[in-house]
C-alpha cells in the first residue's frame, strides 16, 4: 500500500538503530587477577596469574591449563581450527577478582542499548559466560551469538590489558561494519593503574575475531539479559529525545483526518531481529515478545502504548507468488515454500483477511501503510545462521514486524495533542 505524510520522516529520523557500545574503564590491579585449575600440576593446585602484568610465560601457561574452544554448527558442537582457533575455560575452571558491578560498563549498556533515554526502566543482568584466549593466530569467523533463555539480548565482552596486536572484533548489521580493536584502544591510554576495553552488542548481531597478529588476547565474556520484566512502569515521555519524535510523529497522524479517514494499519519493520523458537525452550513465541523489544523497537511500542494505539507483531512472508504475508507464528524451515500454496491458513494482524465461506485462507497484500522500511526478506529463514558460539536447533532469528490497528472510531487527539481513548465492551 503506497502513502505518505509528512510526520514519517520525523518518526523514521528517530529510528536511527544502535547496534553496540563500546570504550575502556579504569580498574584496579587486583581486578585483573585470576586463579585457574594448574593442568600441568600433579596436584591440580590453584594458580594465580594477574593479567595487568603477565608474561608471555605466564599466558603460555595458562593456554595450555585451557580447553579447545568449540562452536556450534547446527545441532553439533564443532572443533574446526578452519573456523575458529582458540582456547577457553568455563565458569567452573576459573575464578576473577573483576566486579562488573563496582565498573560504570552496566550503566552504559542499559543507556546505549536497552532505555535509550526513555523512562522505562529494564534492569539488566550480566552472566558470566567464558574466559577466551587468542594467541597468535588465533580468530573466529563470522557468526551470531546463541540465546540461553527468553530474556537474553545481547553479549559483553571485557579485554584485559595483556600485551598483543590484532584481534579486532568485526561487527556487521545489515550492510555496515564496525570494527572494535581493543589492543589499539588499550595501547592508547595512558594513565598508571589497568584498563579493560569493552564492547556489548546485541546477540542476533553477525561478528568475527580477526586473527591475532602477536601476542595474547584474553578476554571474560558475559550473557546479557533483561531481569525483573514484571517490574517494568508505564512510560513518561520528556520533551527531548527519540521517544518524544515518534511519539510525536505519530500524534500528528492522528490529528490530521485526512490521513487514512477510514483507519488502516500501519506497519514498521522492526530494527533488530530476535529468537522466535519452534516448540523448544530457548527463544520466544511472537506473542511473547513485546516486553523484550530492543533499542529503536522498544522505542516505537512505548509510544504506541503510551497513545493508546493497539499493536500486533508479525512474522513476515514473501511467498513465490509474490504475495506479503503476515504471520502470529514463525512457519517452521521444513515448510519453506508450502505457505505459497492457496490451502495454507497464515494469520494477519488483528484478524483474517479474504475470508471464503467463513474459513481463514492466506493473506495476499495486506494492506499494510509501512511507515518504516517494507521487509523485502522472508522472516525466520532469512536471519537464520548455522554458525553461533553454542549449538542449537530451538531457534532461528526472525525479522519481526509491528503492525498498528488504526482506529480513528476508539482513538481521538483532546485538547492539546492529548489522547482520548473510548471504553470499550
Amino acid at each position: 500500500m503506497s502513502a505518505t505524510h509528512p510526520a514519517f520522516d520525523q518518526i523514521r529520523s528517530a529510528l536511527i538503530k544502535e547496534s553496540y557500545t563500546s570504550g575502556t574503564c579504569q580498574i584496579d590491579m587486583e581486578q585483573c587477577g585470576l586463579y585457574y585449575q594448574d593442568r600441568t600440576a600433579d596436584d591440580a593446585s590453584l594458580f594465580y596469574l594477574n593479567l595487568a602484568s603477565a608474561t608471555d610465560d605466564d599466558l603460555s601457561h595458562l593456554i595450555s591449563s585451557c580447553d579447545a574452544a568449540p562452536f556450534g554448527r547446527g545441532t553439533e558442537t564443532v572443533m574446526d581450527a578452519t573456523y575458529r582457533k582458540a582456547h577457553k575455560l568455563d565458569v567452573s575452571q576459573f575464578g576473577m577478582a573483576f566486579d562488573l558491578a563496582s565498573t560504570p560498563i552496566l550503566n552504559k549498556i542499559s543507556q546505549d542499548l536497552v532505555d535509550m533515554k526513555v523512562s522505562v526502566k529494564r534492569a539488566v543482568r550480566a552472566e558470566r559466560y567464558k574466559l577466551n584466549v587468542y594467541d597468535k593466530g588465533g580468530f573466529f569467523k563470522a557468526h551470531q551469538d546463541t540465546p540461553r533463555a527468553e530474556n537474553m539480548f545481547g553479549s559483553l565482552v571485557i579485554v584485559f590489558p595483556t600485551p598483543h596486536e590484532g584481534g579486532t572484533l568485526i561487527l556487521r548489521d545489515e550492510g555496515v561494519e564496525w570494527s572494535f580493536d581493543a589492543a589499539q584502544l588499550l595501547a592508547s591510554v595512558t594513565s598508571e593503574t589497568p584498563n579493560v576495553a569493552y564492547v556489548a552488542f546485541y546477540s542476533d548481531l553477525e561478528h568475527e575475531v580477526m586473527p591475532v597478529v602477536s601476542g595474547s588476547r584474553v578476554t571474560l565474556t558475559y550473557n546479557l539479559y533483561f531481569d525483573n520484566m514484571a517490574t517494568v512502569v508505564a512510560p513518561v515521555f520528556t520533551s527531548q529525545g527519540k521517544d518524544h519524535a515518534i511519539k510525536d510523529g505519530l500524534q500528528q497522524l492522528l490529528a490530521d483526518t485526512t490521513f487514512l479517514p477510514n483507519g488502516g494499519l500501519l506497519g514498521f519493520t522492526l530494527s533488530h531481529s530476535y529468537p522466535l523458537r519452534h516448540d523448544a525452550p530457548v527463544g520466544y513465541t511472537v506473542s511473547e515478545l513485546l516486553p523484550y523489544l530492543k533499542g529503536s523497537d522498544a522505542l516505537i511500542y512505548s509510544a504506541c502504548r503510551e497513545l493508546g494505539l493497539e499493536v500486533q507483531l508479525n512474522v513476515h512472508y514473501t511467498a513465490d507468488n509474490g504475495g506479503t504475508y503476515l504471520s502470529t507464528t514463525p512457519i517452521d524451515d521444513d515448510d519453506e515454500g508450502e505457505y505459497s500454496d492457496d490451502d495454507v491458513f497464515i494469520e494477519c494482524a488483528f484478524g483474517w483477511r479474504d475470508q471464503d465461506d467463513g474459513q481463514p485462507r492466506k493473506v495476499v497484500d495486506a494492506g499494510v501503510l509501512w511507515v518504516a522500511d517494507r521487509p523485502t526478506n522472508n522472516g525466520v529463514k532469512s536471519r537464520f545462521m548455522i554458525y553461533g558460539n553454542q549449538h542449537s536447533i530451538t531457534f532461528a532469528y526472525g525479522i519481526v514486524c509491528l503492525i498498528i490497528n488504526f482506529r480513528r472510531s476508539s482513538i481521538d487527539v483532546g485538547e492539546g495533542g492529548a489522547m482520548e481513548t473510548e471504553d470499550e465492551e
